[in-house]
């Protein structure tokens, strides 16, 4: 993403077009919960869930220096 000469809008863009393409799955009930959530464990697996979801968004967000503010505007 960095490669390319992009507005901060565009880079949110290219992060969610990369994201979407995990399929929700959650783990069993006799695995740990933190596999489909924590970052490490959903960049290395098949498990994602929502709060998976949102750990890539701000690790690639935070990477490419955006912050989002209080009003969920760009920064």
């Amino acid at each position: 993403i960095k490669k390319y000469n992009l507005s901060s809008l565009e880079k949110v863009i290219m992060v969610y077009d990369i994201v979407k393409n995990n399929f929700y799955h959650k783990e069993e009930k006799n695995e740990n919960y933190l596999i489909s959530r924590s970052l490490d464990n959903v960049l290395n697996s098949d498990y994602i869930v929502c709060v998976g979801y949102i750990a890539i968004v701000n690790a690639m967000l935070k990477n490419l220096n955006i912050n989002l503010n209080n009003n969920n505007l760009i920064t």
